[in-house]
C-alpha cells in the first residue's frame, strides 16, 4: 500500500510530480500521522488495519500539520 502512495504522489501531485525522495517523505509523514490516529482507535492488529484506512482517508490538512514535526537536514 505504501509504495503505491509513494508513486501516486511522485507522479499526479505538482508539489512532488518528478522529486522522489520528496513524494517518499511526504508519504511517509502521512502513513506516520495516520498511524499514530489509528493505534489511538485500535483494540488489536486486526483492528490497526481498519483504523489505519479510516485515518488516511479522513486525514486534512489541519490535522496534518498539528501531529508534524519536521526540522531540516541542510
Amino acid at each position: 500500500m505504501l509504495d503505491k502512495c509513494i508513486a501516486e504522489l511522485n507522479t499526479h501531485t505538482p508539489l512532488t510530480k518528478g522529486h522522489a525522495f520528496d513524494a517518499a517523505v511526504s508519504t511517509l509523514v502521512v502513513f506516520g500521522v495516520a498511524g499514530e490516529l489509528g493505534m489511538k482507535m485500535a483494540k488489536g492488529p486486526a483492528s490497526l488495519r481498519m483504523h489505519l484506512i479510516d485515518a488516511l482517508y479522513g486525514l486534512d490538512e489541519a490535522t496534518l500539520q498539528s501531529h508534524v514535526n519536521i526540522t531540516s537536514s541542510s
